[in-house]
Protein backbone atom coordinates (compact mmCIF):
# COMPACT_ATOMS: atom_id res chain seq x y z
CA UNK A 1 0.00 0.00 0.00
CA UNK A 2 1.31 3.46 -0.77
CA UNK A 3 1.86 5.97 1.99
CA UNK A 4 0.82 9.59 1.80
CA UNK A 5 3.13 11.65 -0.34
CA UNK A 6 3.58 15.27 0.57
CA UNK A 7 5.39 18.05 -1.19
CA UNK A 8 7.26 18.92 2.01
CA UNK A 9 8.42 16.98 5.05
CA UNK A 10 5.56 18.19 7.20
CA UNK A 11 1.91 18.83 6.52
CA UNK A 12 0.69 22.40 6.55
CA UNK A 13 -2.31 21.18 8.57
CA UNK A 14 -3.26 17.93 10.23
CA UNK A 15 -6.55 16.47 9.12
CA UNK A 16 -8.84 14.78 11.66
CA UNK A 17 -7.46 11.31 10.86
CA UNK A 18 -3.84 12.38 11.22
CA UNK A 19 -4.74 14.06 14.51
CA UNK A 20 -6.34 10.82 15.73
CA UNK A 21 -3.14 8.95 14.94
CA UNK A 22 -1.05 11.61 16.70
CA UNK A 23 -3.23 11.10 19.78
CA UNK A 24 -3.69 7.33 19.75
CA UNK A 25 -1.16 5.73 17.43
CA UNK A 26 -0.16 5.05 13.87
CA UNK A 27 -2.58 2.76 12.07
CA UNK A 28 -5.52 3.62 14.34
CA UNK A 29 -7.36 5.24 11.44
CA UNK A 30 -8.75 2.40 9.36
CA UNK A 31 -10.60 4.46 6.74
CA UNK A 32 -9.24 3.75 3.28
CA UNK A 33 -7.09 6.63 2.09
CA UNK A 34 -6.89 8.29 5.51
CA UNK A 35 -4.22 8.69 8.15
CA UNK A 36 -0.48 8.37 7.75
CA UNK A 37 -0.65 4.91 6.20
CA UNK A 38 -3.66 5.69 3.97
CA UNK A 39 -5.85 3.40 6.05
CA UNK A 40 -5.53 -0.09 7.38
CA UNK A 41 -3.66 -1.49 10.35
CA UNK A 42 0.10 -1.22 10.64
CA UNK A 43 0.37 -4.98 10.06
CA UNK A 44 -0.94 -4.51 6.50
CA UNK A 45 2.09 -2.40 5.52
CA UNK A 46 5.72 -3.12 4.77
CA UNK A 47 8.53 -2.04 7.07
CA UNK A 48 9.58 0.54 4.47
CA UNK A 49 6.07 2.03 4.32
CA UNK A 50 5.88 2.20 8.10
CA UNK A 51 9.32 3.83 8.37
CA UNK A 52 8.45 6.43 5.72
CA UNK A 53 5.09 7.22 7.35
CA UNK A 54 6.75 7.45 10.77
CA UNK A 55 9.28 9.95 9.40
CA UNK A 56 6.47 12.12 8.04
CA UNK A 57 4.58 11.77 11.28
CA UNK A 58 7.60 12.84 13.32
CA UNK A 59 8.07 15.92 11.13
CA UNK A 60 4.38 16.75 11.64
CA UNK A 61 4.81 16.28 15.39
CA UNK A 62 7.67 18.79 15.45
CA UNK A 63 5.58 21.27 13.51
CA UNK A 64 2.19 20.71 15.18
CA UNK A 65 2.99 19.41 18.67
CA UNK A 66 1.30 22.30 20.46
CA UNK A 67 -1.92 21.77 18.52
CA UNK A 68 -1.81 18.04 19.36
CA UNK A 69 -1.19 18.76 23.04
CA UNK A 70 -4.06 21.26 23.06
CA UNK A 71 -6.37 18.71 21.44
CA UNK A 72 -5.31 16.16 24.07
CA UNK A 73 -6.12 18.59 26.89
CA UNK A 74 -9.47 19.58 25.34
CA UNK A 75 -10.90 16.08 24.83
CA UNK A 76 -14.58 15.72 25.69
CA UNK A 77 -16.02 13.18 28.12
CA UNK A 78 -17.04 11.09 25.09
CA UNK A 79 -13.45 11.23 23.75
CA UNK A 80 -12.15 10.12 27.15
CA UNK A 81 -14.64 7.24 27.22
CA UNK A 82 -13.51 6.11 23.75
CA UNK A 83 -9.86 6.40 24.80
CA UNK A 84 -10.49 4.18 27.83
CA UNK A 85 -12.47 1.64 25.82
CA UNK A 86 -10.31 1.35 22.69
CA UNK A 87 -6.85 2.66 23.58
CA UNK A 88 -6.33 1.62 27.20
CA UNK A 89 -6.65 5.17 28.56
CA UNK A 90 -3.16 6.42 27.64
CA UNK A 91 -1.60 9.03 29.91
CA UNK A 92 -0.22 11.12 27.04
CA UNK A 93 -0.56 11.47 23.27
CA UNK A 94 1.03 8.63 21.30
CA UNK A 95 3.27 11.02 19.37
CA UNK A 96 4.68 12.45 22.61
CA UNK A 97 5.43 8.95 23.91
CA UNK A 98 7.13 7.99 20.64
CA UNK A 99 8.99 11.16 19.67
CA UNK A 100 9.33 13.18 22.90
CA UNK A 101 9.00 16.94 23.10
CA UNK A 102 10.58 18.74 20.13
CA UNK A 103 13.47 21.04 20.65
Amino acid sequence: MPIKRRSGKAAKRLDEYEMEEMLYGMGECLFNGAGYLDGGPVSAHSAEEIAAAREIMQADWVRHHQRVLDAWADRSERDLEIARQYFGDPAEPWALSQFGMPG
